[in-house]
């Protein structure tokens, strides 16, 4: 049935971020334990962006919102992947709910550092 897909889709999404945000949480009690080991590596920016758009435009897409990616003029960064897409998965989250037409995920350098933003066209925090 076509009015079941969209809903099986929001499902499944939903319990995939559910389990990907206990596992972050996780990891953050550890590292609060002392006992997680930060592991950074040299990481590919627009790779990075690629996977936040597969892993969250199926919802976005149920909401009615466009993700935009700009990674940048082959950025690349040192940091820990599984760290940082766990914080940009959630800020994304966050930024969908607020966004009305679009979130957008940019990476550049900046004064030798990288940087990666994420941007909705929402209100803002009133």
């Amino acid at each position: 049935d076509n009015n079941i897909a969209p809903q099986l889709t929001a499902l499944q999404t939903e319990a995939r971020r559910i389990n990907h945000d206990l596992m972050h949480l996780l990891g953050l009690n550890k590292m609060d334990r002392s006992s997680y080991a930060i592991c950074p590596e040299i990481v590919d920016c627009e790779e990075l962006i690629e996977e936040l758009g597969a892993y969250n435009e199926p919802l976005l897409k149920l909401r009615g919102i466009r993700f935009e990616a700009d990674p940048g003029e082959s950025v690349e960064g040192y940091f820990d992947r599984d760290l940082v897409i766990g914080i940009l998965n959630s800020v994304i989250n966050n930024a969908q709910r607020f966004a009305r037409e679009t979130v957008r995920v940019v990476c550049n350098i900046d004064d030798g550092y990288t940087v990666i933003s994420v941007d909705d066209d929402g209100d803002g925090y009133p």
